[in-house]
């Protein structure tokens, strides 16, 4: 046993310092203040969901009813999120190869990496469904025997997905074995999150209070584990022993597949990529276009990346249908000729979002790790290979700003003239961001990152570039204040301008002075 806690150990302590080496921090009490910092910004928008939950079935006199409603939520979530985390774990981990050859039952090394799991999942646990059943125990009169029952299903809820998750991480295995595209597994499972959450969030506000108890009493009758837990919050010993046997089912189920998921692991560290033989040819090309395909390719082909740049595109379009979906967005009240004012705002914002969210040029060097050593041996003069990266950043986001301009410019019934104006406005934003974004990144390229989310999520680089983009808020503002009857279209275009000219003199700094910072950077 002590040999199981200490390989546990070893495997947490791995998780949090691959997280923590992706700040690019080497201070224990720093990285450790951004790591709760991070936790606590998470736990946010998750605590409001299962409080707001709670006070929909209140309303309905049914509160334990959003015990039921949010395990079924948080089994879904933790399904979601294990999966890609096992793959992750016994699949693609580098350690494999030095775990088989220590004195250590297979037994032992499995649980132990889903020790790195059940905590993870616990985390989930804590921030979806505990406010739920805290609220739910006030309710019904918190006692010394109902604290109890609570803290131990607290313990307890994560297992029951865990299994699930574990026998579809095997399942996929199988399945994905044939295929080089292993990891876009991470990335659908990325998105079906996504999608779950923002499914929840207008299930709750968008249907009647009839219906949603109505669906939670349908599906707890085919999920038997949320009604046990529901009627455990009020002290309820014999559900507490189904919820024990079940769980007890459970770990045991796990035991089973211990043997299973080691084997797998082992294979999948041990399979070798057939090589296809075909013919060589040569075509010459443009080297700018070369370099672009080069730095799309890197977005394309790491799933992490990829989700995080679509995410982060993605986010204005979804935002702007949930709130005309709600209601809190009225498209008839925005269209008045009183209200012109607010759909140009809405209309700029939403179709500035890709550059101010996706800073993809502040992680431009970054994202390539250790491989931007192949930089150094093309023959492309540095000032091309960084015009290049700022080029990819541009075409990606004004991409995205056109589509969502297309669909916001329909829908809230924009004059041309402010399309225009809306339109220089974004382009000379965008220009200056990417190469504001890539200055921040030339200054901290940080290569020696140990995970592809460490390149983007745990950046430093990141968070200075997003720190900047409520100062820029200052230039319009300053205009509006100083010459109000200027009117929306012409201060869009002389905060245009002024970025455009800002554009200029970072494009000249990174032109005649940073190409030697490039050429230093050492892998």
């Amino acid at each position: 046993m002590r040999r199981l806690m200490a390989l546990a150990k070893i495997q947490l302590l791995d998780f949090f310092s691959k997280y923590k080496s992706g700040m690019g921090l080497r201070s224990k009490k720093t990285g450790n203040l951004l790591l709760y910092l991070t936790l606590i910004l998470l736990a946010i928008p998750f605590i409001q969901m299962s409080v707001g939950a709670y006070h929909t079935f209140l309303l309905l006199g049914r509160p334990e009813l959003a015990v039921t409603f949010m395990y079924i939520t948080t089994v879904l979530f933790m399904s979601f999120t294990a999966i890609p985390f096992l793959f992750s774990l016994f699949f693609y981990a580098g350690d494999i190869k030095f775990l088989v050859t220590l004195p250590i039952p297979e037994e032992f090394i499995v649980f132990a990496k889903l020790s790195t799991v059940y905590l993870y999942l616990l985390v989930i646990n804590s921030l979806v469904l505990a406010p739920t059943m805290v609220l739910g125990g006030i309710n019904f009169g918190l006692t010394v025997g109902s604290i109890i029952l609570v803290f131990i299903a607290w313990l307890l809820a994560p297992l029951p997905p865990l299994l699930f998750s574990a026998v579809v991480a095997l399942g996929l295995t199988r399945l994905a074995a044939k295929s080089s595209k292993k990891n876009i597994l991470s990335l659908f499972f990325g998105f079906a999150l996504l999608f779950l959450l923002l499914g929840i969030q207008l299930f709750i506000t968008g249907e009647s209070g009839s219906q949603v108890e109505y669906w939670t009493i349908t599906l707890g009758r085919f999920f038997p584990p949320a009604q046990w837990l529901a009627r455990m919050v009020t002290g309820s010993v014999k559900d507490f022993l189904y919820f024990i046997l079940l769980n007890f089912i459970m770990v045991t189920g796990l035991r089973v597949l211990a043997a299973k998921l080691y084997r797998s692991a082992v294979l999948a560290f041990n399979e070798k990529e057939v090589i296809r033989k075909g013919g060589v040819y040569y075509r010459q090309r443009s080297k700018t276009l070369q370099l672009l395909r080069r730095n799309l390719l890197i977005i394309l082909k790491q799933p992490v990346f990829l989700m995080n740049t679509l995410l982060s595109l993605a986010v204005p379009c979804l935002l702007l249908l949930i709130s005309i979906i709600t209601g809190d967005l009225s498209l008839d009240t925005l269209v008045l000729p009183e209200n012109k004012g607010r759909a140009v705002l809405l209309f700029v914002g939403v179709l500035s979002a890709p550059a101010l969210l996706a800073n993809l040029s502040a992680t431009a060097i970054t994202r390539e790790g250790s491989a931007f050593w192949e930089t150094k041996v093309l023959p492309v003069e540095p000032w091309d290979n960084i015009r290049s990266r700022m080029m990819t950043t541009v075409s990606i986001n004004l991409l995205a700003s056109l589509l969502i301009g297309s669909f916001t410019f329909r829908l809230l019934r924009i004059e041309a003239a402010f399309l225009l104006a809306g339109l220089f406005f974004v382009i000379m934003l965008t220009l200056f961001l990417a190469t504001i974004d890539l200055l921040i990144n030339l200054y901290r390229p940080y290569l020696k990152w140990t995970n592809p989310a460490a390149a983007i999520k745990n950046n430093l680089n990141v968070l200075f570039s997003l720190a900047l983009r409520p100062l820029l808020a200052i230039i319009p503002s300053f205009l509006f204040i100083s010459w109000p009857t200027l009117g929306y279209r012409n201060i869009l275009y002389l905060t245009g301008l002024i970025f455009f000219v800002l554009y200029l003199l970072t494009r000249k700094y990174l032109k005649n002075l940073m190409i030697r910072k490039f050429d230093q950077i050492i892998v």
